[in-house]
C-alpha cells in the first residue's frame, strides 16, 4: 500500500516482507486528494493488482503482503483470498496456503 508522501507495506503479525523489491517510484501511485478517496473495495482491487503483478514477476513474498492488504479492506474476496493461498504455495509456507484454501 502506498500513500502519499512515502510508502507503506501493510503485512500481518508474523509476516515479513523484502522492502527493496518494490517499486518506489512515487508516480507509480495515483494521487490521493482529499476529495477522490478511495472506497475500500477499491483500494482492495488496487492492492490485488499490485499482488497479481508481483505474482507475475515471481515475488512470492511481496505478492502474499499485496493480497494480505487488499483482504483487509474486502475480506470476503474469494480471489485475493484465492491468489494469497496460491503465493504462499509457491513460497513454500504450505500450511498458510492450505488454511488460506480452506477458509
Amino acid at each position: 500500500l502506498r500513500a502519499e508522501g512515502g510508502g507503506a507495506l501493510l503485512l500481518a503479525a508474523g509476516e515479513t516482507a523484502s522492502l527493496e523489491a518494490l517499486d518506489d517510484d512515487p508516480r507509480s501511485a495515483p494521487a490521493l486528494t482529499d476529495e477522490a478517496q478511495p472506497s475500500p473495495a477499491e483500494l482492495a482491487q488496487a492492492l490485488k493488482q499490485q499482488g497479481d503483478e508481483c505474482f507475475r514477476r515471481r515475488q512470492w513474498v511481496e505478492a502474499v503482503a499485496y493480497y494480505t492488504s487488499a483482504l483487509r479492506h474486502a475480506p470476503e474476496s474469494e480471489t485475493a483470498l484465492a491468489n494469497r493461498s496460491a503465493a504462499r504455495m509457491e513460497a513454500g509456507e504450505y500450511q498458510l496456503a492450505l488454511d488460506d484454501a480452506v477458509r
